[in-house]
């Protein structure tokens, strides 16, 4: 009875969480430690956030949690009590019950330094032994997650070592499990090379050397959300290689699709050794959904269902309307389109969370994931409504201005003189191309496939929703977001010979195999709304994942950078929604001109430049 009494009583003295208050008291009552760096209410993220002064109290009072209950069972109860005390008190710090009782889930810390204090009052040699063990990984990674952990299987092995029993043994082990699940994410980062150091030797002094006289200007932290493209994206990880093996047999695509409607969102990668024309230096932070482009396209039928129901007029004018939504919304194709829609809906959330408490204050949203949830505006009221200081963008705007600056770059006649169609026109950015297009082309054709969006143009501007009606144009933008490719071998020979294609879209849109397949055509295909970044002087911009432009970058990216860079400002230029006005897009044509960044185009009927495949 004892023993359950004082294991419940470590739990809930476990639970206090110390670092989570200190930062209260040190910043504020709105401070919240959770919504900077690691999210954790630990030593580390004390001292990474709020420095050394603030984090020394933390660090003596985790130390003393984990001291002061083993203790006392070890001299009152016996060593059995104390083993369960501590891993009670390494629960309590990883999943604190003060958050459950008052947030409604669970929070906490990593337990390091709350484990150490109960290995202290255990075993006090070997604890001592794990400490310098601890503090040698550390001088040499500089990375207190690696530290932790081999720290805590350093006792493992002292336990086996000083020949402690079997007892002993299992605790340890115990131990070094709870220690690897509270640092599951941060496996998850060493693996991708986005793991933060604690320090930087380089910026090491001694008290003898001076400190530098120019002040470094402030890291400027955007976050950027991915999905995977098709099956082969996710070999790129050491997490999901198995699952894109699984995907790319057809008997198995289902058991992968179902296995990735599961998968958390992953912290992906870093653009680093971003570095703009004003000097500022640029992180991008880059976290996956890892879905495939088939899958979030499975959400758009339950979207579709939905606004038509709005749609319906009430009384009896709509009532054959209403009976025919109900019978769509009980048919299968439905419900698996809403069982979809609910997880990327779930993981877009846990992605604005994730990144806002990595100290990023702007979310751009790439490929696919830019056009559902009305476009990002049902993210940005979800993040306004949860307190989150937030900006979500999908970056539309640049992604149709580079589009632009590409034809006006590549095409080879003059635009006065050109028959344009934008395919895909009823897209946001279709649409603010098209529109551009209207100022420039001697004539342009929007086409799209919900004749409903395409409004707003101007009266010399032909609309439509057939493909047909592209065959006759000199250029023709592809920006849509079609599951197979608009312009493929089928239809190619339809096209006006010598027709000059910009892909804009991302999985493109044109097939390259027409350019070995039909040289007779002699089209000219240009892979367009890709931007090259500015870097740091003797060093390539970086990133621990292939976007598969060869070191260039989709114009979305660029945007969120320009949000980020902005400040106030470009976090009110951010587009999000179907509605952009124009002023953005001038903002925004400017801010790329004074960062620095480059339009790259890719001339693939001309030679490789980057590689744009998906198929």
């Amino acid at each position: 009875m004892f023993e359950f009494l004082a294991v419940a009583l470590s739990y809930i003295w476990g639970s206090l969480p110390f670092g989570y208050t200190v930062g209260k008291l040190a910043v504020g009552k709105g401070f919240d430690i959770r919504n900077h760096g690691s999210e954790s209410i630990g030593f580390t993220n004390v001292w990474r956030v709020l420095g050394m002064k603030v984090a020394i109290p933390v660090l003596i009072l985790d130390l003393l949690k984990g001291y002061l209950p083993v203790a006392i069972a070890m001299h009152t109860l016996g060593v059995t009590a104390a083993w369960l005390c501590l891993i009670a008190v390494m629960i309590g710090h990883a999943k604190s019950l003060y958050f459950r009782l008052t947030e409604g889930h669970f929070s906490g810390g990593k337990s390091a330094a709350s484990a150490m204090g109960g290995i202290v009052a255990l075993q006090p040699v070997l604890a001592g032994w794990v400490f310098l063990f601890f503090l040698a990984v550390l001088l040499v990674s500089r990375t207190m997650s690696v530290s932790s952990m081999l720290a805590s299987f350093c006792a493992v092995w002292l336990s086996y070592h000083y020949e402690l029993g079997h007892g002993w043994h299992t605790l340890f082990w115990v131990v070094a499990v709870l220690i690897m699940y509270t640092h599951r994410r941060n496996l998850g980062r060493l693996a991708h090379g986005t793991e933060n150091k604690m320090f930087e030797w380089s910026d090491m002094r001694w008290p003898w050397q001076k400190k530098p006289t120019t002040k470094e200007q402030p890291e400027i932290l955007a976050g950027f959300v991915i999905h995977a493209m098709d099956w082969r994206d996710l070999l790129q990880s050491i997490f999901s290689w198995w699952i894109g093996f699984l995907g790319m047999w057809e008997r198995t695509r289902p058991i992968a699709t179902w296995i990735l409607a599961h998968v958390p969102v992953i912290e992906n990668a870093e653009i680093r050794n971003i570095r703009l024309k004003d000097g500022r230096r640029v992180r991008v932070l880059v976290l996956a959904i890892p879905w495939v482009s088939s899958m979030i396209k499975q959400v758009r039928y339950a979207n579709e269902i939905d606004e038509r129901e709005e749609k319906i007029p009430s009384g009896s004018e709509g009532a054959e309307a209403r009976d025919e939504v109900k019978r769509a919304k009980q048919a299968p194709e439905y419900r698996r389109s809403k069982w979809f829609r609910d997880r990327l809906w779930q993981r877009l959330r846990s992605t604005a969370v994730q990144t806002r408490r990595r100290g990023c204050s702007v979310l751009g949203l790439g490929a696919l994931l830019s056009t559902e949830f009305n476009g990002g505006a049902d993210l940005q009221k979800w993040c306004n409504a949860r307190g989150l200081d937030l900006t979500v963008d999908n970056g539309a705007a640049y992604t149709a201005v580079s589009t632009v600056q590409a034809v006006i770059k590549e095409t080879p006649m003059p635009l006065d003189q050109a028959k344009v169609k934008v395919v895909g026109a009823s897209g946001f950015i279709g649409r603010i191309t098209a529109k551009y297009m209207e100022k420039l082309a001697a004539q342009v054709t929007v086409i799209g496939r919900d004749e409903a969006k395409l409004t707003g143009f101007s009266q010399s501007t032909a609309i439509s929703t057939a493909l047909e009606d592209a065959y006759d144009g000199d250029v023709v933008v592809l920006l849509t977001s079609a599951p197979g490719q608009v312009v493929n071998l089928e239809n190619c020979t339809k096209f006006k010979p010598g027709a000059t294609f910009m892909d804009g879209a991302r999985p493109v849109d044109f097939d390259e195999q027409i350019l070995k397949e039909h040289p007779e055509l002699n089209f000219k295909l240009v892979r367009c709304g890709v931007i090259k970044f500015p870097q740091e002087e003797g060093r390539d911009v970086l990133c621990g994942v292939d976007f598969h432009f060869d070191g260039y970058y989709p114009a979305c990216v660029a945007q969120c950078v320009m949000v980020a860079a902005g400040g106030e400002e470009g976090r009110s230029n951010a587009t999000n929604g179907a509605s952009i006005r124009p002023a953005k897009y001038e903002y925004f044509a400017n801010s790329a001109e004074a960062c620095g960044l480059e339009v790259i185009t890719s001339r693939r009927s001309e030679g490789d430049v980057f590689e744009g495949n998906y198929n």
